[in-house]
């Protein structure tokens, strides 16, 4: 078949080998011919109609597919607002670990810990005389005013009596 034939068997239209010759009048021939034209006709309208038809659907997919666009479009300029957000994050974080590993290695180990334990201990602070006691002592020892030699003995006696008794019960 050729397109011409497949056009009008598709659109219903019968084509003969050879045109009719009625011979029994015109009348016959027309009313033929205008059945022919009225399917024809209702044909047309029915395609036209599943035209229009295709027509909404295609509109209909079109729009439906553009905002479908859109709403991807806007999801990821908030996913790449969020990627952004936490890459700050993370470069927050990055730097504050860094500054605390710094200070850690500013703190002092436990060997620095263990010498300083030593010295003290060698060093023993609890037995070291505070100003105070170190005044009273020079000035019992030096004795009042008057010169007497006893009071000085006796304030010495008692000032190491004092200092024995703070080393005991320390």
């Amino acid at each position: 078949m050729d397109d011409q034939s497949q056009q009008q068997a598709f659109l219903g239209v019968q084509q003969d080998a050879a045109p009719k010759r009625h011979d029994k009048g015109d009348a016959a021939s027309l009313t033929d011919l205008s059945n022919q034209v009225i399917n024809s006709s209702r044909r047309l309208r029915i395609l036209e109609e599943r035209y229009i038809n295709l027509r909404k659907k295609t509109t209909v997919t079109d729009s439906t597919m553009l905002k479908h666009y859109q709403d991807i479009a806007r999801n990821l300029q908030l996913i790449n607002g969020d990627i952004l957000d936490l890459q700050k994050a993370v470069t927050d974080i990055k730097d504050k670990m860094r500054l605390m590993i710094r200070e850690v290695k500013n703190c002092a180990t436990a060997e620095d810990l263990t010498t300083l334990q030593r010295y003290l201990d060698f060093w023993d602070p609890v037995k070291f005389v505070t100003y105070e006691e170190v005044k009273k002592i020079v000035q019992e020892y030096m004795g009042p005013p008057n010169g007497r030699r006893e009071t000085q003995q006796k304030s010495q006696e008692e000032s190491q009596e004092e200092v024995a008794t703070e080393n005991h019960n320390i």
